[in-house]
């Protein structure tokens, strides 16, 4: 088997907006909770993204958080590179000790929503046995 090598400047550097990168952004967030990485998916959906060519500036609360992002960044970087066609992209990760995060109290019809996304036959589970949640 003959190993391809793939020249770096042949890579595509296409132009994208911002909104196309949220779309990315929030499906590579919801493709994390669907596979059980909720820390990631929570970090992702914790501070919004800001975009400065092709770098992607986000700020995190504290170390902890970046080094719990650092471990899935080169993997949400490839996906963003590969679908919004531009292999200059970068994420670039700021601590803010200073962040003020909104925190949402999950009650069980926001828990069971959550669930129905990760699996719609949960839905039908609930019609069909008529249950309801306390």
């Amino acid at each position: 088997m003959e190993k391809v090598i793939v020249n770096p400047n042949d890579l595509p550097r296409e132009a994208f907006s911002f909104e196309q990168l949220m779309i990315e952004w929030e499906w590579y967030a919801d493709k994390m909770g669907r596979n059980g990485l909720m820390l990631m998916y929570s970090l992702m959906g914790m501070t919004i993204p800001v975009l400065k060519g092709v770098h992607i500036h986000l700020e995190l609360p504290n170390e902890g958080s970046r080094l719990s992002f650092s471990e899935q960044q080169a993997d949400l970087a490839n996906h963003l590179r590969r679908k919004l066609k531009n292999y200059d992209l970068e994420i670039k990760i700021n601590v803010n000790e200073e962040i003020q995060l909104v925190k949402k109290v999950f009650d069980t019809k926001d828990k069971f929503e959550h669930f129905v996304n990760v699996n719609p036959t949960m839905e039908l589970l609930k019609e069909v046995f008529d249950l309801e949640f306390k």
